[in-house]
């Protein structure tokens, strides 16, 4: 079945699909790193598409999912798939599905990495408000956050 270059391409495919969900760029990148021909490429997605075993929408689903899991904010989660070429229309559907409470993700970020928040100097203030914001988390998210964890380390 691995004689023609087209059945390779697949068999490469359904492995890596196997283990994940792939963004169609990052199919592309992974059988490009294989050295197939650009038609054999764009055969092969087709193909992987038309038989639903590759699909953009259940990437991005899957992806926001796995990252607010791991407590990533939007504006991070966003950018990397934009960075995989993921369709704006799709980022927002996949953002509707996953139907998340930023400011509540926030909280829980902050008191899985800081479960001490009495008696912040501004240096270390700073410092934590620089983390959430690589993780992802805006402004007010991130305000909200250590507001809440203050007020429950008070108690």
């Amino acid at each position: 079945m691995t004689d023609s270059p087209l059945a390779a391409a697949f068999q490469v495919a359904m492995r890596a699909l196997a283990r994940r969900e792939y963004a169609t760029s990052e199919l592309i990148r992974k059988l490009e790193g294989k050295d197939f021909d650009t038609e054999v490429i764009a055969e092969t997605l087709h193909t992987l598409q038309q038989e639903n075993r590759q699909s953009d929408e259940r990437f991005a689903e899957t992806f926001v999912r796995s990252k607010i899991n791991r407590g990533i904010g939007r504006f991070r989660i966003q950018k990397e798939l934009e960075q995989r070429d993921v369709l704006p229309s799709l980022i927002r559907s996949a953002f509707d599905e996953a139907e998340c409470d930023w400011f509540a993700l926030a909280l829980s970020t902050w008191k899985r990495k800081y479960p001490d928040t009495s008696d912040l100097d501004i240096r270390e203030k700073a410092r934590r408000f620089r983390f959430m914001s690589s993780r992802g988390f805006d402004h007010d998210q991130i305000h909200y956050a250590l507001e809440q964890a203050r007020a429950h380390s008070d108690c």
